[in-house]
């Protein structure tokens, strides 16, 4: 599992949702880009296979992103913040250098 956050600061923070902010899916997105690039530094996103967002992510507040590598080219993610899950699915990938990679 890797442990990420969007800080308060973020230049989006004020303007997205100004009275209820939330985090746009495109910032989570590029976090999750970043936690695949951290276990697999060979690995492109080149699609989404499938995607879910369930609830809202919070500013300032810790994501815990689990990836799991079904196959070469598919791997599962996971975002949750606190004990809530903010979205789940599979990504498309390029093969990366790691193809048996998993982090849990």
């Amino acid at each position: 599992m890797i442990v990420d956050s969007v800080s308060a600061d973020h230049p989006v923070a004020r303007d997205h949702f100004p009275h209820d902010s939330v985090v746009p899916g495109v910032v989570l997105l590029e976090r999750i880009e970043r936690a695949v690039h951290a276990v697999d530094p060979g690995a492109t996103i080149t699609g989404l296979a499938s995607l879910r967002f369930s609830a809202p992510a919070r500013f300032g507040e810790d994501l815990q992103i689990a990836l799991d590598r079904k196959s070469a080219d598919r791997m599962q993610v996971k975002l949750r913040q606190n004990d809530a899950v903010i979205l789940s699915g599979t990504l498309q990938l390029s093969a990366g250098a790691d193809d048996e990679a998993t982090v849990r």
